[in-house]
């Protein structure tokens, strides 16, 4: 059973709430210690995530809110952010020996899309 379709004015104003509810939710967890970094070869066709316990847990939070809003048949959205990019998620560290990390991600997207605005949006 699919939700009712909502217009995209509906649908954007719908994200914006529920990103604030995570930011707020989500805000204590991000400030302690953890390692959660996303390092990207030279093209940045590989992507390569170095986490530990806490920052997996950060993670799998904020991927389980977005599994939750989508079960609701909404299209919610979160941002990780490292502190060069006014955050404090990310961590910016990346393997010494490894010439094949080479870009530090700075700012990671995560976008939940339901059936229709997937489509409406080409991703299917």
């Amino acid at each position: 059973m699919h939700a009712k379709a909502r217009s995209r004015k509906e649908l954007i104003k719908e994200i914006v709430v529920v990103h604030s509810i995570f930011g707020s939710k989500w805000q204590r967890m991000e400030q302690s210690n953890h390692l959660l970094s996303f390092v990207t070869n030279i093209d940045g066709g590989v992507v390569t995530i170095h986490t530990d316990l806490n920052g997996i847990s950060l993670l799998i939070g904020r991927l389980v809110l977005i599994r939750d809003q989508l079960v609701k048949g909404e299209c919610p959205h979160t941002h990780l952010h490292s502190k060069e990019a006014v955050g404090d998620e990310l961590s910016t560290t990346k393997l010494a020996d490894q010439p094949n990390e080479s870009s530090i991600v700075h700012q990671v997207k995560i976008y939940g899309w339901n059936d229709e605005w997937a489509v409406i949006h080409g991703l299917r």
